[in-house]
C-alpha cells in the first residue's frame, strides 16, 4: 500500500492528481488533519515544497528538485536556451530544439 500527499493550494490541480491516483491500484491518499506529515511515499506540491530535502526516507519522492526553477518554467526555459544560443554556432546546433517561441506581451 502506497500513500500520496497533494498540497491542496491549487485545487484544480489537487483534483486533477487525485482523479488519476484513484484510477491506479495500490496508491490511496493520505487522510489529512491526522498529523502524519511524514507517513507519504509521494508528495505533489504546485511550488517548491516547504521540506528539508536531507529529512526524507529513501522511499518518499517529491515532484520537484532544489533549483529547478529555470527548466519547470516554460518561459524561463526559453530564456536560457536562447543565452546557451547565443555562445556560438557550434554549440548551437545542440540546443536547435525548440520551435520559433514567444513570451508574451513581450
Amino acid at each position: 500500500m502506497l500513500f500520496y500527499r497533494v498540497v491542496r493550494t491549487k485545487e484544480e490541480v489537487y483534483d486533477i492528481v487525485n482523479s488519476s491516483f484513484h484510477r491506479t491500484k495500490n496508491w490511496y491518499e493520505l487522510p489529512h488533519g491526522l498529523e502524519l506529515k511524514n507517513s507519504w511515499n509521494l508528495l505533489w506540491t504546485w511550488s517548491r515544497p516547504q521540506i528539508d530535502f536531507s529529512d526524507l526516507f529513501y522511499f518518499q519522492k517529491v515532484n520537484h528538485f532544489l533549483g529547478n526553477k529555470q527548466l519547470a518554467r516554460k518561459d524561463l526555459l526559453k530564456k536560457n536556451i536562447e543565452k546557451i544560443q547565443k555562445l556560438g554556432s557550434k554549440i548551437r546546433q545542440y540546443f536547435d530544439i525548440i520551435p520559433e517561441t514567444f513570451l508574451l506581451p513581450g
